[in-house]
Parts: structure tokens; sequence; C-alpha cells
């Protein structure tokens, strides 16, 4: 009993760092400087993370739930990239072989990647997914809604907020085509980001004059609730509490409670 009491103690205790980064939002300053920044979703305050990407122009972004890593999409480059959110330094991984213009970026729970951007010839965005080891993009179909700049999931349900009709919208993984599930209330800039964000139960959209809102995802309605210092963002990721990758320290603390408990488990049957 005693070692049992031990080892789910070591357990939740090597667990907490997975709750520690719950609700940090990222975003990148593309039309200024390039650089990574960490958001305070209460205050708004952005904390520059290191002096720049390394890309010229990153504007999605999404957190990998299955290994805790950062991917963005590279306008410039018309690449896909992992950002290091400890450096702020990015990686490419391979190009897109598309134009991805104004792209938004999302990774369900199985860990498939999508990317939207807009579509020059038709005024539509459009789906692609996204191949995580060269980056390559494949054409699903035309989401039939203009500027979708900010891509989320929840679980395996893909969701688009367009800056141009302010509303929210879920995408048809297999054919592209969008369903409205509700206006904003609210007035977005262009080339918002989007994220699904554990702790409030919301999507989180911040446009590019640095506006925060929160949006519910069965019905749309958006609510402002907070003004970045600065402004000049393309994207938003948040590194929910599902997604953070558990700390060094806090893996050694559960081994050796674990440990302990195996070696006074092992004394006692003696």
């Amino acid at each position: 009993m005693a070692f049992r009491k031990l080892f789910f103690t070591g357990l939740a205790i090597g667990l907490l760092p997975l709750t520690a980064n719950a609700g940090v939002l990222f975003s990148v300053r593309s039309d200024v400087d390039d650089t990574l920044y960490r958001i305070d979703r209460t205050t708004g305050v952005a904390t520059a993370i290191g002096n720049g990407v390394g890309f010229a122009d990153v504007e999605g972004f999404a957190f990998d739930p299955l290994t805790g890593a950062l991917f963005a999409a590279d306008d410039a480059s018309n690449q896909l990239i992992t950002i290091d959110v400890t450096t702020g330094i990015g990686t490419a991984i391979g190009a897109f072989n598309v134009n991805p213009d104004d792209p938004g970026l999302a990774i369900d729970a199985s860990g498939d990647i999508f990317m939207v951007r807009e579509d020059g010839i038709s005024g539509s965005s459009d789906l692609f997914s996204i191949n995580r080891n060269t980056g390559a993009a494949t054409f699903i179909g035309s989401t039939g809604i203009d500027d979708i700049t900010g891509l989320t999931t929840i679980g395996e349900v893909l969701y688009g907020v367009s800056d141009l009709t302010d509303s929210l919208y879920t995408l048809d993984k297999s054919f592209g085509n969008a369903t409205l599930v509700g206006a904003l209330g609210v007035s977005v800039a262009s080339e918002l980001g989007a994220a699904y964000d554990v702790m409030s139960g919301q999507i989180i959209v911040l446009d590019d004059d640095g506006v925060l809102v929160g949006v519910d995802p069965l019905t749309g309605a958006g609510t402002e609730f907070a003004f970045t210092t600065l402004d000049g963002f393309d994207g938003l990721a948040i590194q929910n509490a599902v997604n953070a990758v558990p700390e060094p320290q806090s893996l050694a603390t559960f081994a050796l409670l674990f440990g302990a408990g195996l070696v006074r488990s092992r004394r006692r049957r003696k």
C-alpha cells in the first residue's frame, strides 16, 4: 500500500509540468521583427524569446498534441518549420510546394497537420493536408469562404475563423468545405490567428492589431478580453496542458520517488 501511494504521488508530481505551462500564448511579429513572443493572456504583455526565428514571414502556428513541438508555416520561403519555444529559433522541415498566402496551421488529436491559404484566383481559402516529415502540401478542397486565416482544432474537429466575415466555421477535413457555426459579433483585423484554449474552453483569436478575442466554439460568439502591448502578430498557438512536454527535473523527481517506493516494497517482502 505504501509503495502504491508513493508511486501515484510521484506520478502526480512528475506530471505537474504538464499544467505548469498551460494556456501560454505564443506568436511571431512577422510584420515587424520576425521574433517569437510569449503573450500574457491577462495583461497582454508580449515578451520576446530570442532575437529572431530565422525566417522572414512566419504566419501560421500549432502545437503538436503528440510531441509538444511548435510547428509553423513560413510564407516567405514556402516551408513547414518548427520553432524552439526556449530559444525562439526556427528549423526548416521542407517545402510545401504551394504558395502559403496568409496561412493558418492546425494539428488535430491524431497528429494530422492542416493548412489554409488564400487562393488569389477563386477568392476562397483552400484547405491542405501537410506531411509532417517533408512539409509537402496536398490539396483537399476549397472552403468556399474567403480570408480564413485562423485555423485550430478541438480534438478531431477543425475550425476556421474568417477576418472577412468575422465568423467561426467548421471545416470538413475530407473535402474542405466550411460550415458556419456563428458570427463573432465583434470585428477582427486581418491576418488573425486562432488556437483552442483548454483552460477556458474557448477558441482564442489574436488579430494583427493585437486584440485578443475569446470565441465560444458552440455558437461562434466572441468577446474581446485583452489587448497586447505590441501589434503586428500573425497567427497564434497555445501551449495547452495536453501538449506540454514534462520537464527533466520533474521526471527525475518521479524516478526517485518510484525507486524509493520500490526499494521499500522489497524490504518489506524480506
